[in-house]
């Protein structure tokens, strides 16, 4: 039986047998923040909300050592310096997402608020710095301030209030004022409902951080996805976050209404007979103006069923199941209408122009109203309607109301402005006026009443407005900012014009655009790809540039509102726009890495190229090989450009079957990225390769008759990078490989076939070894290669 060890392979390596240099790396803080929750923050992060110790996890190589220095920015006093202890085998650590790697983690003190520099310096055996990485961060642990309750704002219309709405009608909003955080800033808001079964609901709220203004609209607020059961009473309210993740909530009892009782009944009174009749259309009338009237269930009413929930507007009179509201219609009507509301503020509009009678003998008809024209003095031109808007400065001298002739004299009047009469069987007279506009902004809805006159003056009334709008404040570009990761600029934009009501589609900013000029003087304008509404007065709009040409742009944005007010703002700094993603080469002693059996990480190279842009690594990974591994490696830098690999433990793998794969992740400023991987085989640098050895097919350990093992393993002394010899009790690792033909027994430890296992060396004086080597069963014939690791030095 031959015993092969074919080549034996005794891997005696380590970081100290080579002059390797780490680049320190802060793979993540870890603390529990102070509302109780675990977090796991990326060094990227700029503001941390601690409420207990940070813990930092350093990503590193084996046999070095972490320092870490850590500075208040304010006064730049020394708050803690410590360094790790060596980093082993034993230092591998599996991340909160599941990476795995080599390193230490270290807890600091309690830092208190402020701005912070963290050094985190790659020690070797001799304290010497090899590499050195410098962060900043921040800790606020103070949550945002809400000085002022909820209020319920109004839309328009009538009842309502933060006790009781609804999704519509009355309620405009929920709103905050005067939120702030003086530290990291504020970040986000929700709206919540918790339900009598205490089921929370969240939404996101608007939040305007310039104004510190917080808003639910009516439809988020009491919307079916945080209240589906209406009506209902839930606890509502707003938590306010900052940047670094403290919040703070208000809240407050509200029943919430979205329904409106279906039960109605219109009604006129007959004037002949004084009966109170079902309305059919083209029912005949016996008098102008109608006595009519809303029919309606006592039990809809709040007035009765004992809940806030259901009708609650005017009452005529009742009787035992129902109630009654009348009012007088001047028949034809042209613009009067009702409204029905609930305690919610929803409501019903019943507008009387929707009712058709016949009319009787004898009775005569109500003015009708047509229309209205005005006449702009400065551009000499007629209105199409009764809505005038002015965009720039101007006077209206003339109107003209226009309506249906009647066998009596008709007077119209524009309140607060004048009055013309309509002679009989004429259609239209023209009013006088001298009303102008020339700065600011408004609206203001001017009456517009056609009377009878004589017998007929309790005839006609309200029938139109005349209509005005202005404005001529341009909206404000508050700031643009360019977002080359994901190629995007992004504009805050305020409208100070938009009202928090019914109005507020009076006034709006919705034309948004982005002129990018090239080096050629090429302009390309684009629209935006998304417009996000962050208050009812601010809009945050986003541009993508991706789909250009790679190059350099200068950008200007506009913004116009809906009465072509413009406002432009150019962005500071030029556009780098890099389409091209960086080139990532890994080799081996100037050659491509991939197939290539690779003597020793260290020798290993990243590089990193861009044609625009600085390119960095984002991550590298290491699997494969005989343990089928994966682990994250920390690098470091060898030049402009180019970087060498921290060491994990790494067996070697002198088969394609057991080879490694080496992925580098790299990404330039413009966010483009590259995956590179290459395939290689691995052996240390320092290989120490033994003959064959025979044996017989006996599985115990086989002596000669001068009591010498039959088959062992020897070496001479050994020593280390610094010349020194390796002494004393040291773990390796004993590994078969996968096609032995049989298991392999050595120092106690018995490692089958694709296996290893750690064992015990001991060195002595550094004279050398002599290990006994056997099978491990008897009677198979065949070959078994194995190899010996000694991952680290003590």
């Amino acid at each position: 039986m031959i015993f092969y060890r074919g080549p034996l392979i005794a891997a005696v390596y380590a970081a100290l047998l080579f002059p390797l240099y780490g680049q320190a790396q802060l793979y993540n803080y870890s603390y529990t923040d102070t509302r109780g929750t675990k977090v796991n923050a990326e060094p990227s992060r700029a503001y941390l909300n601690p409420g207990s110790a940070i813990t930092l996890n350093l990503i590193s190589g084996l046999d070095r050592y972490e320092r870490v220095t850590v500075t208040r920015s304010s006064d730049n006093v020394q708050m803690f310096q410590s360094v790790t202890g060596l980093v082993t085998v034993a230092d591998r650590i599996t991340a909160a997402n599941g990476s795995e790697y080599y390193g230490k983690s270290m807890t600091l003190p309690v830092l208190g608020e402020g701005t912070f520099s963290l050094k985190s310096e790659t020690l070797d055996n001799k304290s010497n710095v090899v590499a050195t990485t410098s962060y900043t961060f921040n800790i606020d642990t103070t949550p945002p301030v809400l000085p002022d309750p909820m209020q319920w704002i109004r839309s328009g219309l009538q009842y309502g209030s933060l006790d009781v709405f609804g999704d519509r009608g009355a309620t405009q909003t929920i709103s905050l004022s005067n939120v702030s955080d003086a530290k990291s800033g504020l970040d986000k808001a929700d709206w919540f409902a918790v339900d009598s079964n205490g089921v929370r609901r969240t939404v996101n709220a608007q939040l305007n951080s310039l104004t510190g203004v917080i808003q639910a609209l009516a439809a988020v607020a009491a919307g079916s996805t945080v209240a589906p059961v209406s009506p209902a009473y839930y606890t509502v309210g707003f938590r306010v976050y900052d940047k670094a993740g403290n919040w703070t909530e208000t809240s407050h009892r509200s029943g919430i209404d979205r329904t409106i009782p279906t039960y109605i009944q219109y009604q006129v009174l007959n004037a002949k007979t004084g009966v109170w009749e079902n309305y059919v259309p083209g029912m005949t009338i016996y008098e102008n103006p109608v006595k009519f009237r809303f029919k309606r269930l006592k039990s809809d009413s709040t007035n009765f069923n004992g809940t806030e929930f259901g009708w609650v507007d005017q009452i005529t009179n009742t009787d035992n199941t129902y109630f009654y509201t009348e009012a007088a219609v001047s028949y034809p009507e042209t613009y009067v209408y009702y409204e029905l509301f609930t305690k919610a503020g929803l409501n019903i509009t019943f507008r009387y122009n929707s009712l058709k009678f016949t009319v009787g003998s004898g009775v005569v008809e109500a003015p009708r109203y047509l229309s209205g024209q005005y006449h702009s003095r400065d551009s000499n031109t007629w209105t199409p309607t009764d809505t005038v808007r002015f965009t720039k400065p101007d006077c209206i001298d003339m109107g003209r109301v226009n309506v249906e002739p009647r066998p009596y004299v008709q007077t119209a009047t524009i309140i607060g402005i004048g009055s013309c009469d309509i002679a009989v069987g004429e259609s239209s007279c023209q009013v006088s006026m001298n009303y102008c506009k020339t700065s600011g902004k408004g609206y203001v809805p001017y009456q517009i009443h056609v009377r009878g006159t004589g017998t007929y003056a309790n005839l006609g009334g309200l029938q139109s407005h005349f209509y005005t709008y202005w404005d001529m404040n341009p909206p404000v570009i508050n700031s643009i900012v360019s977002n080359p990761l994901d190629k995007t600029v992004v504009m805050l934009v305020t409208d100070s014009d938009v009202t928090n009501d019914w109005t507020s589609y009076m006034w709006a900013t919705n034309i948004f655009n982005l002129a990018l000029k090239d080096e050629r003087n090429k302009v390309t304008t684009l629209s935006p790809k998304s417009v996000a509404v962050l208050n009812y007065q601010l809009k945050q709009v986003t541009f993508d540039y991706s789909a250009l040409d790679s190059g350099k742009y200068t950008a200007t944005g506009a913004a116009t509102d809906t009465y072509n007010n413009t406002a432009e703002l150019m962005l500071s700094s030029t556009i780098l726009h890099d389409v091209t993603p960086p080139g990532v080469s890994i080799s081996f002693e100037g050659k491509p890495a991939d197939g290539a059996l690779v003597k020793g990480l260290e020798n290993l190279v990243i590089t990193l190229t861009d044609d625009m842009t600085k390119a960095t690594l984002k991550s590298i990974t290491l699997s494969g090989g005989p343990t089928s591994d994966k682990v994250s490696v920390g690098w470091y830098s060898q030049g402009a450009d180019k970087y060498g690999l921290n060491y994990p433990r790494i067996f070697p793998a002198t088969d394609d079957a057991d080879s490694y794969l080496l992925t580098a992740v790299a990404m330039d400023e413009a966010g483009n990225s590259t995956t590179k991987s290459s395939r290689f085989r691995y052996v240390p640098n320092n290989l120490i390769e033994f003959n064959t050895i025979k044996t017989l097919a006996v599985g115990m350990g086989l002596k000669t008759s001068d009591n010498q093992p039959l088959a062992y393993l020897r070496t001479n002394s050994i020593r280390k990078k610094d010349g020194s010899l390796i002494t004393g009790v040291q773990t390796g690792t004993l590994t078969v490989r996968k096609d032995a033909a049989f298991a392999v027994s050595m120092n106690g430890s018995t490692v089958v076939p694709g296996d290893s296992k750690d064992i015990t060396i001991d060195f002595g004086q550094g004279e050398g070894i002599l290990i006994p080597i056997f099978p491990a069963t008897s009677g198979n014939v065949g070959e078994s290669s194995f190899m010996i690791e000694l991952p680290q030095i003590q």
